[in-house]
């Protein structure tokens, strides 16, 4: 009987080995980091990658909640967080009150949220740049890395207004962060909102980023533009108390033409499907 277990492990042994060299397979669905962001569809992926999440993160909704849009517009007089109860919609209530705290549920997913678009847009800047850690130029360049890069700029520019408008002196977080990296708060809002400003400049005056062509351009409404630079530098000029930079910026924007304020009795449109 032992003779015939041994036999059998022997067998079965002997399958396993002769098998081995079949799983040695490249893994299906997997990149390699190494050999990734090295051509312009890896430029693309990423660009849409990072636009993908900012619509998911930060400008879409889970059922009626916006982190964003609650932080920003609940704290309010005449808003009211109703619901089945008084414990419903708990989180959003915190604001009506004005009783949140840092352990506030939404307050911290909509910094979240800002932080993993950052992420993303760093993606971008990062790999088809040298401004990382190391310094290292980039695998692949090109007129459309340009482009995203300029892009991608112009929305971690806005991700970081936000940032400095809702929480003060947040981290400036301009590359890619490695697993050793400790971010620190800004020395100030103003530190925060010069930077916005800069990387704006930056952006705009690299000559990649889309044009919008006229009020009708759609296309150019779902993407970082020139208009939006333009937009985003001159309210964080504001903010900083800067009117001759907000004059610039948003002068250069109503006088560009390509765009108009909404007419009273569409207002309603606004953040609307069509």
């Amino acid at each position: 009987m032992k003779k015939i277990i041994f036999s059998l492990m022997a067998c079965a042994l002997l399958g396993v080995v002769s098998c081995e060299s079949m799983l040695e397979i490249p893994q299906k669905g997997v990149v390699s980091y190494d050999s990734f962001y090295a051509s312009d569809d890896d430029a693309l992926a990423a660009l849409t990658s990072m636009y993908a999440h900012f619509t998911s993160e930060v400008a879409g909704t889970e059922g009626i909640d916006n982190p964003e849009q609650v932080m920003l517009n609940y704290s309010a007089d005449d808003i009211l967080a109703s619901g089945g109860n008084y414990a419903d919609h708990d989180g959003f209530r915190g604001f009506c009150e004005f009783s949140y705290d840092n352990a506030n549920g939404t307050l911290k997913s909509a910094y979240s949220r800002y932080m993993t678009v950052v992420y993303h847009a760093n993606l971008v800047i990062s790999n088809f740049t040298n401004e990382n850690k190391l310094k290292a130029d980039p695998k692949h360049t090109s007129a459309f890395t340009e482009q995203a890069v300029a892009e991608a700029r112009v929305m971690r520019a806005y991700l970081h207004m936000m940032l400095a408008l809702s929480w003060n002196r947040p981290p400036i977080v301009d590359r890619l962060q490695e697993g050793d990296d400790l971010p620190v708060n800004a020395e100030s809002q103003e530190q925060v909102l010069q930077w916005v400003i800069d990387e704006c400049e930056k952006a705009i005056s690299s000559g990649k980023l889309p044009v919008r062509k006229g009020t009708g351009d759609k296309d150019a409404t779902a993407r970082m533009t020139v208009g939006f630079a333009q937009f985003v530098a001159g309210k964080a000029a504001m903010f900083k108390n800067d009117p001759a930079t907000a004059r610039k910026y948003l002068g250069a924007l109503i006088e560009s033409g390509n765009y108009a304020l909404v007419p009273s009795e569409e207002f309603w449109t606004n953040f609307h499907r069509a």
